[in-house]
């Protein structure tokens, strides 16, 4: 009997071993790879987009990624991984009591790679099948791998996908310049970049007109350092301007001009409109109407020798940006392209003197290097000990209120350097030398103010001697980046009358916790100072304390508000879980988009002191630039933003309710 009762244990064993095993490894088998990319056919200084899915029946292992080890061919900017569900039930399977498979089958579990892949030379190249590996580095055997390009399928052969980089057509029709104000420069010196669009001037009767008047569609630029948002900058780099600036002085109100970096459509759309028709304020907009915005700045003629060497009329557009360089290093710009169809001079003898001819030509990159400043200037000095670091060509000027005063009494010193250049990086003077220590006591730290181009640094000082006595100059030393020299600086000597101070011991000059007289002796030191402040303010004690009042008064307040700001800051998290949660709880999908919009909304303004109330995605965004993000997942929240603005105002279908609360949730955890 026992022997039995065994035997079906045994058999039992072996059949839940079997229908796990083989439930396992059909799962496996189902592993999915799909390949999708924009194109495969670009020209030289084009990207490529490549967007790999994998697909299965199970939820697939947030550890497991692709591996594109054997890609040379191309360098790879790896974009946000994406994961999505769709479709499925729910399904359990009980045997004997025993919950043997309990999950929701029928589901479809998808994640997407992106990628921007940018060619490295021309020619025949290849993208090979990626690896998919899991955290171990195993590879993972896949089901099947398809490869698409548009709407059609590719052939990877033995495993390579055949992309082919064209070099650009030589012409003289429309030439790119990409051109910068110096090559070499110093941190915080301003770097002015500029692009140079030149297109041949035409014939006859169109002698005199703007080229791009006869274009109905204008051509693409892709011009890398104008692109929303600015996040997308090399690090280390700053814009001088925001971008939005930049392009409302670009933007065309009228006429024809170059499209920009595909700006309209969802970047910006319907704004204000001016009577004539023109839009008034182009990059303050709500994000659907589907049009290019043409931007061509002021163009004019200028004389440069064609492709044959003959002097020639080209119509010059110039895009031109200001940077300022924080850190040393090395900073590439480019290539820009150029893609579409431009007017150009017919044949001789043609009836139409001017015919449309698709162009595509690229400016290459600009390198500048930005430099520290040197040991040892262009003349031999050495760096001077009292270097403070400022560029750029400056004045020193020192001053000292009042200049009639008694030994002890704190007086003010204020140094200035104003000048032309820059002082973001300077630090404040050293007092230290024997001259100063020996005739005056200094309150270190000082208060600053320092705008970048000029500075003041403010000490508080006290005499330690009578008479006729003079504050010594200061020198400091900045460095002059067009003579690429160190320069020394000099203040002028300030003459003080200093009298000898009432009787006061001199601990309490200098703040020094008095030794003895206990309780008595500290209550008339105390009296005594409060009768000195009183006469040097010219005010009576009670208005003295009423002073010193106020002044607590406004002490507390100040620390109240920012400790409650603070508070707010730290809170801002939570409180977008909150609301999160709530929307989830909420029947109609819209009212959850909406919900969805709060939690965002309110998470930018409490992180910035602002008002969530009447905030739009766009104001959302640039409030998140300034909280330092990851750029990967700025973009993601910009998108997410995006689609709940597109699906509240009835420009794009309506996501399943929970694909939208799964995807805030994830954004909110990957904030966390």
């Amino acid at each position: 009997m026992a022997s039995k009762i065994a035997a079906m244990f045994m058999l039992r064993f072996i059949f839940l071993f079997l229908s796990v095993f083989i439930f396992v490894t059909s799962a496996a088998a189902e592993v999915t790879l799909t390949v999708q990319l924009d194109r495969t056919y670009i020209y030289e200084g084009e990207t490529l987009f490549c967007q790999l899915i994998l697909a299965d029946s199970q939820p697939i292992d947030g550890n497991i990624k692709p591996e594109f080890s054997a890609l040379t061919d191309f360098a790879v900017q790896a974009l946000a991984r994406q994961e999505e569900q769709s479709g499925g039930m729910m399904q359990k399977i009980i045997i004997n009591g025993k919950v043997i498979k309990d999950e929701s089958s029928g589901s479809q579990y998808r994640v997407r790679f992106g990628y921007i892949l940018t060619p490295l030379k021309t020619g025949s190249l290849v993208i090979p099948l990626p690896k998919i590996v899991n955290a171990d580095g195993k590879q993972l055997s896949l089901s099947d791998v398809l490869v698409i390009s548009g709407s059609g399928r590719v052939a990877a052969n033995n495993g390579n996908i055949p992309i082919q980089v064209q070099k650009p057509v030589i012409q003289d029709d429309v030439l790119l310049d990409i051109s910068v104000n110096r090559q070499k420069l110093y941190p915080l010196q301003v770097l002015e970049l500029t692009l140079s669009v030149q297109i041949k001037a035409l014939p006859d009767k169109y002698a005199g007109k703007n080229p791009l008047e006869a274009v109905a569609k204008p051509p693409m630029l892709q011009i890398p350092w104008l692109e929303i948002p600015d996040t997308k900058l090399p690090k280390g780099l700053t814009a001088v301007k925001p971008i939005e600036a930049v392009l409302e002085q670009l933007y065309t109100k009228s006429g024809r001009g170059f499209a920009v970096n595909s700006f309209g459509g969802n970047q910006f759309s319907m704004g204000n409109y001016n009577d004539d028709g023109s839009i008034a304020r182009p990059f303050a907009m709500s994000p659907f109407k589907k049009v290019l915005f043409q931007f061509s700045g002021t163009p004019k003629i200028i004389k440069r020798p064609d492709a044959d060497g003959k002097e020639h009329d080209y119509w010059q557009y110039r895009f031109v940006r200001e940077f300022l360089p924080k850190e040393t290093g090395t900073y590439s710009f480019g290539p820009v392209t150029l893609k579409g169809a431009v007017p150009v001079a017919n044949i001789a003898g043609a009836d139409e003197p001017v015919q449309l001819r698709d162009i595509y030509t690229i400016a290459k990159p600009v390198t500048i290097t930005v430099s520290d400043v040197p040991a040892v200037d262009v003349s031999g000095e050495k760096r001077p000990a009292d270097y403070i670091g400022a560029f750029g060509t400056f004045r020193f000027e020192a001053d000292i209120e009042p200049k009639k005063t008694k030994v002890g009494d704190p007086i003010t010193l204020t140094l200035k350097l104003t000048g032309k250049g820059s002082t973001a990086g300077v630090k404040a003077p050293e007092l230290s030398n024997s001259a100063i220590q020996d005739l005056f006591r200094v309150h270190t730290p000082p208060t600053e103010e320092n705008n970048g181009q000029s500075c003041i640094y403010t000490y508080t000082v006290r005499p330690k001697k009578s008479g006729q006595i003079e504050f010594p100059p200061q020198s400091v030393s900045v460095f002059n980046v067009e003579t690429e020299k160190f320069v020394r600086l000099e203040s002028l000597p300030i003459t003080l009358d200093v009298s000898d101070a009432e009787t006061i011991q001199s601990a309490t000059v200098y703040g020094e916790v008095p030794t003895g007289g206990g309780t008595e002796e500290m209550t008339r030191q105390i009296a005594h100072w409060a009768i000195m402040v009183s006469k040097y303010l010219g005010i009576s004690i009670g208005t003295l304390f009423g002073l010193l009042v106020l002044w607590k008064s406004v002490f507390w307040t100040a620390a109240y508000i920012h400790r409650q700001r603070t508070n707010r800051r730290n809170a801002a998290l939570r409180r977008a879980k909150q609301q999160l949660s709530l929307a989830q709880h909420l029947p109609q999908t819209l009212d959850t988009v909406k919900a969805l919009q709060a939690v965002f909304f309110g998470y930018a303004a409490d992180k910035t002191d602002g008002i969530a109330e009447g905030m739009t995605t766009l104001e959302t965004i640039n409030r998140l630039c300034g909280l330092q993000l990851n750029e990967a997942l700025l973009t993601d929240i910009q998108r997410f933003l995006e689609v709940l603005d597109a699906v509240q105002y009835g420009g794009q279908s309506v996501p399943e309710r929970n694909v939208l609360l799964n995807e805030a949730e994830t954004l909110l955890r990957r904030l966390e």
